[in-house]
């Protein structure tokens, strides 16, 4: 067990340095001077402009761009966004938690929506049932992000008035002492209930939203897995030797059905990283998102770098923890 761990590490941190590699190198070679791009409206003075580039080590050659970035990412330092003037790791730490909570929020919602319509379905093959959690999974899975928010903001919103059209809090309201940067979580630390329920409230639309596509996979993945396994033999047995159908299924069959899950539920959390930055312009979530649209249009190379760095190594790591937990299920992977 012990070295199939370290064999995944080591994955995990090769996959981190060509994420850097890869990322750089896109960075520069898109077209256009970010320097220009921010200042250009407001400064023509060239010497100005050359300072600038200077600050931000856009004056030297890629390749010791890329070794000073690197050695001053081992030191924490991520460098100082371009559109901001603020070091991007501040940046980043003050937007980042907003995704975090909104994914997290995604992905429960995910889990606990697909996994019992996909349970659903196949304890009930080609019934009723079955039918209507395959056209819930179906729906989920196949609308755009964007258009189902601009449909719930439409539906929830604008008509029924159940729903704020975005942000994080109403507008006026102070958030809460900061802990995590999570409002809800912070608001139940700081024992403010009331601010609980409004951080809840603007959570839930972007979170359903943002979870539907990963709630429609998974609930198709345990259907098709789960009518797998319950045509295997040892069904059978079980069922033979008198067990009840509620232990047969608990017992004996998710355990074997949910694997697959597990392994499309930990691709899924990249997905959700992606798919936030769509949600969040769509209702207005102060998040990594935004922050990555933000740098993309100004060229600020550092945060979009910053960015990338950060949801790869959320997506390394989640999947990390899907294959230990892989292992542990079925001992069979450690031999991969």
């Amino acid at each position: 067990m012990s070295a199939f761990i370290v064999r995944r590490i080591l994955l995990s941190l090769l996959a981190l340095l060509l994420v850097t590699v890869v990322t750089f190198t896109l960075t520069r070679s898109v077209p256009g001077d970010p320097i220009n791009a921010v200042v250009s409206d407001r400064i023509d003075d060239p010497a100005v402009i050359e300072n600038y580039r200077r600050k931000f080590g856009l004056d030297k050659p890629l390749p010791m761009q890329y070794l000073y970035y690197m050695r001053n990412l081992a030191r924490g330092d991520m460098g100082l966004s371009i559109s901001t003037s603020q070091p991007v790791a501040k940046d980043l730490r003050r937007h980042l938690p907003a995704t975090l909570e909104l994914s997290g929020a995604a992905i429960i919602f995910a889990i606990l929506t697909g996994l019992p319509l996909g349970t659903l379905a196949a304890l009930n093959y080609n019934k009723a049932p079955d039918a209507l959690a395959r056209g819930v999974a179906l729906f989920g899975a196949s609308v755009p992000v964007f258009y189902l928010a601009l449909l719930f903001i439409y539906i929830f919103s604008v008509r029924l008035g159940w729903f704020p059209t975005g942000g994080r809090l109403d507008a006026g309201v102070d958030p809460p002492p900061f802990k995590t940067g999570m409002y809800t979580v912070d608001a139940l630390l700081a024992g403010d209930f009331a601010l609980f329920r409004q951080a809840l409230h603007h959570l839930v639309m972007p979170a359903v939203v943002l979870g539907a596509f990963s709630m429609g996979i998974v609930s198709r993945m345990v259907r098709s897995s789960l009518l797998e396994v319950m045509g295997q033999d040892y069904i059978r047995t079980a069922r033979a030797k008198g067990l009840a159908e509620s232990k047969v299924v608990s017992v004996h069959a998710m355990r074997n059905a949910i694997i697959p899950a597990i392994t499309v539920i930990g691709l899924l959390i990249g997905s959700l990283l992606a798919g936030a930055v769509l949600t969040e312009t769509t209702f207005a979530w102060p998040g990594l998102g935004r922050y990555a649209v933000t740098a993309a249009t100004k060229l600020d190379f550092p945060a979009v770098i910053g960015v990338t760095l950060v949801s790869a190594t959320i997506y390394i790591v989640v999947n990390l923890v899907v294959d230990i937990l892989y292992s542990v299920i079925d001992p069979r992977i450690r031999q991969t």
